[in-house]
């Protein structure tokens, strides 16, 4: 149950219970048909049949038909007939007229008494699910005594109305929880006699009613209703219908009702006991058949009888069941550019008994390029998911700084019998401001890898001077090195990230973070280049990008770091000599893990503590790995919007290339480490092989390491001056 349905159902509730008071407890009203009758005079928060015109008009333009309803009563078996007419007709679909008509009177050959009353009713849809209603009547009372008028009388009144109802998807036992609130005669209803006299015949009352349904259908039996009313009395009732799914026979092609109430009085001093009702309807087609059978404790039992005859020739076919719509978030202004991805569902559902095929869009007012229109088909009898695309002005999203709640527009519109006819329907959905994310999709970090922004291209293009030995060259660990060094020198360094700490305690991924943009962290005073985990990763990768080389970002529970392309084949394994543990094999290339929350440490110490994560984590639950050039094409990067100081400072070059030859000595410290220990292990499995060292000095040409193959093949020789290989 949403919080919006508790704070309506609580004020209505409230503000009814501030106008229930003993003084207004007892009621003069004479209700009306049969099915509310039979339910024990629980109507005010049903209210969908022509019934409501009287019970609470706020019903009228949630039925969307016309309805013609009578009833005919002699209560008590005491020759007091009671006749009852109404008619609606919804003019819109949000606005509802009726009027209906009452009678009840007696009279015998010396004795005669009358009241008429006439209404005319109208009931506004405010919103989908929250509807107002309101009866203007005029009463006129006669009584005779022997066929001379003793005292004709009439007067005017006000009926108020309030309904709410709920509908819910996908919970169990949980369909509709209705609510109704009902003020009859609001201003004391009075009468004026011939003689000047006036009096009040109908004092005011409140009449609060709620209804609760827990699913559509069920088998053969069909949408049951518990329902509870208030007023000076409780009131209590339910009903159930009965249907064949696929009938074989006219008789199991009517539906059949069952229903059963009770009442009692709340402020009789006496305990009068309980008053029982029952009742049944049938119907076929557009007509309906309704029975009540009341049973008071101290009078006899009534017998009421309503005949309803109910049609639509503007049909209400398709009907918009509900809506969800993901938050959209501004910092993904060009993924909304096109209707490629749904941005939420639409529940529709097909009371034809045809499938139907319709129209369907959805539009922000003041966010999208208008109305985008699809068809979608809903088969008949069911509910069917339907998703909504929208296409976003970019320029328009990237202006958004903070949270708002915005309202967007859907519309379905179909054809029938030559006519076209449209349903709508509002919906409010967040759109979350400039830099802000959600993890449930971490893909979307892609957009934030700017590497065409001016800045981060004009940081990646310069010069630091690096000069890699050429078996680095050859790869893009080179670059990698020297705008990690620039990054380092640049000032660049970790923060603690404040919303982690509390995404980690709710443990859910669509806690609203928030990430710096690339450009944000280069053009920012020295003092304030900080970021944490995702801003360092993102700003590492889009400087890599600058430069065109391949990036991931590396997803685990409350941790993002990255990795790169090496530019070498998996296959070409022997091109990198360094271990296996610095490096991971993904889409058949080498890639060099980094865990950019090192800085200020050296890129070597990055990699490595890159490495060892990678290692631990790699399969664990919520690993994700996110190469951002695919992602892109599905999240392409955005510039977000202009900052005031888009330019930055150069790192000194001197230190960089200071760095940068310490880091190339530790690497060319590995390699030979590494092949030391590689080629020990070959002359161990070997002994002191000619043909191995041959290899190896192969292995070195290769690598254009000339001296160190050259003395290989001069060791070959040494021991055997006719090898010929190695000559």
């Amino acid at each position: 149950m949403t919080n919006k349905f508790l704070k309506a159902i609580w004020s209505m509730f409230l503000f009814g219970a501030l106008l229930v008071s003993p003084s207004h407890a007892q009621r003069e009203q004479l209700f009306v048909g049969a099915r509310p009758l039979g339910l024990g005079e629980t109507f005010v928060a049903i209210a969908n049949d022509g019934n409501a015109i009287f019970w609470n008009p706020a019903g009228l333009p949630f039925l969307k038909r016309e309805e013609f309803n009578s009833m005919y009563s002699n209560l008590y078996g005491l020759g007091l007939k009671n006749r009852y007419v109404s008619y609606l007709r919804p003019l819109t679909d949000r606005l509802a007229f009726g009027a209906d008509w009452m009678r009840y009177g007696f009279e015998d050959e010396e004795l005669a008494f009358s009241r008429n009353q006439f209404a005319l009713s109208a009931g506004l849809a405010l919103r989908k699910n929250l509807s107002l209603g309101a009866n203007v009547k005029h009463l006129r009372t006669d009584a005779s005594l022997a066929g001379n008028s003793e005292g004709a009388a009439s007067g005017w009144g006000l009926d108020l109305g309030l309904l709410y109802a709920h509908e819910f998807t996908g919970v169990k036992f949980l369909k509709q929880l209705r609510a109704g609130l009902m003020l009859h005669d609001a201003t004391d209803t009075r009468v004026q006699y011939n003689t000047g006299k006036s009096e009040v015949v109908l004092p005011r009352n409140l009449r609060l009613g709620m209804a609760y349904q827990p699913f559509d259908k069920w088998r053969f039996l069909h949408e049951p209703l518990l329902a509870l009313d208030v007023d000076d009395r409780l009131h209590a009732g339910s009903e159930i219908w009965l249907r064949h799914d696929e009938p074989k026979s006219l008789l199991e092609d009517a539906a059949l009702a069952l229903r059963a109430g009770m009442q009692k009085d709340l402020y009789s001093s006496s305990d009068e006991g309980l008053t029982w009702s029952a009742g049944f309807s049938l119907k076929k087609d557009f007509v309906r058949f309704d029975y009540a059978y009341t049973m008071p404790p101290t009078l006899p039992a009534s017998h009421r009888f309503s005949v309803s005859f109910a049609w639509n020739f503007n049909p209400h076919l398709v009907e918009i069941g509900g809506a969800h719509i993901e938050p959209v978030f501004s910092s993904l202004a060009r993924h909304y550019h096109h209707a490629k991805t749904p941005v939420g569902k639409a529940y529709l559902r097909n009371k034809h008994d045809a499938p139907i095929t319709a129209k369907i869009s959805f539009e922000v007012e003041g966010f999208t390029k208008g109305a985008f229109t699809w068809p979608v088909k809903v088969d008949t009898g069911k509910a069917a998911s339907v998703d909504l695309f929208a296409v976003f002005s970019e320029g328009l999203l990237k202006t958004i700084a903070i949270e708002n709640n915005v309202k967007g527009k859907i519309k379905v519109s179909y054809n029938y019998q030559g006519r076209t006819y449209t349903e709508d329907e509002t919906v409010r959905f967040l759109l979350h401001g400039d830099g802000t994310i959600t993890w449930n999709e971490p893909r979307k970090a892609a957009s934030f890898v700017t590497q065409n922004d001016s800045l981060v291209r004009a940081f990646a293009a310069k010069d630091y001077g690096a000069r890699a030995p050429a078996w680095i060259a050859r790869t893009e660990i080179a670059d990698a090195l020297e705008l990690y060094e620039a990054m380092r020198a640049y000032g660049v360094r970790p923060t603690r990230d404040p919303d982690a700490t509390i995404s980690a305690a709710t443990d859910s991924n669509f806690y609203l973070d928030t990430i710096t943009w690339p450009d944000a962290l280069l053009s920012a005073a020295r003092d304030f280049r900080a970021g944490d985990c995702e801003d360092l990763a993102i700003l590492y990768a889009a400087l890599l990008a600058g430069r065109g080389i391949e990036t991931a970002l590396l997803k685990m529970p409350g941790h993002i770091f990255m990795m790169f392309n090496t530019d070498v084949p998996a296959a070409h394994r022997h091109a990198l000599p360094l271990p296996d543990s610095l490096l991971v094999e993904a889409n058949d290339m080498l890639w060099v893990p980094v865990e950019t929350t090192m800085l200020p440490a050296s890129f070597l110490a990055a990699w490595q503590r890159g490495a060892r994560t990678y290692a631990q984590a790699a399969h664990a639950a919520g690993w994700q790995t996110i190469f951002v050039r695919d992602e892109q094409k599905t999240y392409p990067p955005v510039e977000h919007a202009p900052i005031k100081r888009k330019w930055f400072s150069p790192p000194d070059s001197a230190s960089i290339q200071s760095a940068l030859a310490h880091e190339l000595g530790e690497l060319a410290r590995m390699k030979e480490q590494f092949l030391s220990e590689s080629f020990q292990k070959i002359l161990d499995g070997h002994g002191d092989s000619l043909n191995v060292r041959n290899q190896l000095g192969c292995y070195y040409a290769g690598m254009r390491e000339f001296e160190a193959a050259r003395g290989e093949f001069e060791t070959v020789l040494q021991f055997d001056s006719t090898y010929a290989p190695a000559l």
